[in-house]
């Protein structure tokens, strides 16, 4: 397991989807280590990610609007969930000033959420 840190960049968003369906579903999901188990990094308190959770499926472009400067990235992420064959879910999580790397960790062969991809991230407000 390693730590969050490690995926540190100030350009770059990296997102996760999933299926859940309440907040305390979630919560739980993240609190309990099921995130860090399957993806193969402890959390870090200070870098938490900005999340999303509907009761059920919504188109992917309806869940990632409303994020902080998501006009920034949401394209990119539509394009490549649609590569993936993904079209809806009903939970994300949108890490800023991460960009993740599975390489080398033993990453769970079923997670519960769908690491979709890292994507360019000009900062807050313009600013990198």
């Amino acid at each position: 397991m390693v730590d969050q840190k490690k995926f540190s960049s100030e350009s770059h968003v990296a997102i996760w989807v999933g299926n859940h369906t309440s907040e305390d579903e979630l919560d739980e999901y993240l609190e309990d280590g099921g995130f860090s188990g399957d993806f193969c990094f402890e959390l870090d308190d200070d870098m938490a990610p900005e999340f999303s959770v509907e009761p059920g499926p919504i188109p992917l472009r309806n869940l990632v609007d409303g994020f902080t400067c998501s006009e920034q990235f949401d394209e990119e992420f539509l394009t490549r969930s649609l590569e993936l064959g993904i079209f809806k879910a009903s939970s994300i999580l949108v890490f800023h000033g991460m960009s993740y790397s599975p390489d080398g960790l033993p990453v769970s062969k079923e997670p519960a959420m769908r690491f979709i991809g890292n994507f360019q991230f000009d900062g807050f407000d313009g600013e990198s």
